[in-house]
């Protein structure tokens, strides 16, 4: 049993994304080894922890030891937005940057008093903001950590002006923050062990700093729910599921193109939207113009549990996203055998294979959304094709069980004090 300092900005027993990341690698890691865990919020809000406060009063994880660190930046703090764009991104920078030096602080009053053996960094993914941790003298791990994957210029047409610009801007600016940011290169040099979230993130580490990493998604399945494939019944509507916040990013506004082609040729299907965002009012009026949204049942933020049940009654799940890491809901359909239609890019295209999902290929927008509505069609007319999908996902999902991922950490962990105490001979 070893004694890890985590570090794990966001966490919470009932959320997704990079909460459930930190959740659960504390629940599965903290059966084998210590973990003495720094975090910074379990709400949207930095330095929000009540909801972690009201768990652990209840509730008790062996081997762990959580440890609240605030900070009062100047800045402001994350999830308080301002009218302009820019001066957000610079304050929640500002204020994420001074909740790091606060780490780096009780980082060192920790080693002073007890000994450690490994430091991890596990979140967030995002690259920008390494920390300061990699300056103590310990074995240390980032990731997995996801590189500068760009916008998909095929994608542009589902953006609006403002946003293209934006995206231009980001496909331009995030390389070069990569190759450039002094503690950017500073940790990727100093660091024992690096793990890439995306297999473009572990060429980006070979090519831009020739530097060996290991590729692991950000997240994994906590079990197999299912053990039988998906079965679409005679005359049953193919029931599609698409999960995620309604912002330009996620791009749901690609799938409401495609399925009004595919609505020209079949009306067998319905789409389950789950998730709110600023552009839910804008998505249903061209829903509306496109004349589909008798199809959608728009359910708005529902309950973890309730998301589970609606995935678990589904067909098939649509990830339309410009950019992701590899979305954790991707892992909770494969859980439950059902398989995924995707973009062929970010993290996705290192999970989906041609045996669990469909990747599509990122030519142009007319391709993409000609693609995506062919492959919905298929599954329409051909259930046999959907069921050996369905069966495919059962039997890849065992590459991404918990289990397996222990026994990765496990390895890095051996491998990056072997490497720390090479560097001291």
């Amino acid at each position: 049993m070893k004694t890890v300092l985590l570090v794990a900005y966001a966490i919470s027993p009932t959320k997704g994304s990079e909460y459930a990341v930190a959740w659960n690698y504390i629940k599965n890691m903290s059966r084998y080894h210590k973990l003495i865990i720094l975090y910074g919020k379990s709400d949207q809000e930095m330095g929000n922890m009540d909801e972690m406060k009201e768990y652990l009063k209840e509730n008790t994880i062996p081997n762990t030891r959580f440890i609240e660190v605030y900070s009062d930046s100047k800045w402001g703090n994350e999830g308080i937005f301002y009218a302009n764009f820019l001066k957000t991104t610079i304050h929640d920078y500002k204020s994420y940057n001074q909740w790091h030096l606060e780490v780096y602080k009780k980082a060192q009053e920790i080693i002073a008093q007890e000994p450690i053996d490994v430091i991890h960094f596990l979140n967030p993914v995002g690259f920008k903001e390494p920390g300061y941790l990699w300056k103590l003298d310990k074995p240390y791990i980032w990731g997995p950590i996801t590189g500068a994957h760009p916008r998909p210029l095929a994608l542009f047409p589902s953006l609006s002006k403002k946003e293209k610009i934006i995206a231009v801007g980001r496909n331009v600016i995030h390389p070069l923050m990569l190759r450039c940011m002094p503690r950017v290169v500073q940790a990727m040099k100093k660091s024992d062990v690096i793990v890439s979230a995306t297999p473009l993130t572990q060429r980006q580490l070979a090519g831009f700093f020739s530097r060996e990493s290991d590729y692991l998604p950000e997240n994994g399945v906590l079990k197999i729910e299912k053990d039988k494939p998906v079965v679409k019944k005679q005359g049953e509507k193919l029931k599609i599921v698409w999960i995620g916040t309604l912002c330009p990013r996620k791009g749901l506004v690609v799938l409401l193109d495609a399925l009004a082609k595919l609505n020209a040729t079949t009306s067998d299907w319905e789409l389950n939207v789950i998730g709110r965002g600023d552009l839910e009012d804008s998505l249903k009026s061209t829903a509306i113009a496109l004349g589909i949204n008798d199809h959608i049942n728009w359910h708005g933020f529902v309950r973890r549990d309730e998301v589970q049940q609606i995935l678990g009654q589904g067909h098939v799940h649509v990830i339309s996203s410009l950019g992701e890491a590899t979305t954790t809901v991707i892992f909770e359909a494969m859980a439950k055998g059902i398989p995924t239609i995707t973009m062929d890019h970010c993290g996705m295209a290192g999970v989906i294979c041609d045996k669990c999902g469909v990747k599509i290929p990122l030519n142009n927008y007319s391709q993409v959304t000609d693609d995506v509505a062919a492959a919905l069609k298929r599954m329409i007319e051909s259930p046999d094709y959907l069921n050996r999908l369905s069966e495919g996902t059962l039997s890849c999902v065992k590459n991404y069980i918990w289990e397996q991922r222990v026994e990765f950490f496990n390895n890095q962990f051996d491998k990056a004090i072997r490497i720390y105490n090479e560097k001291k001979k």
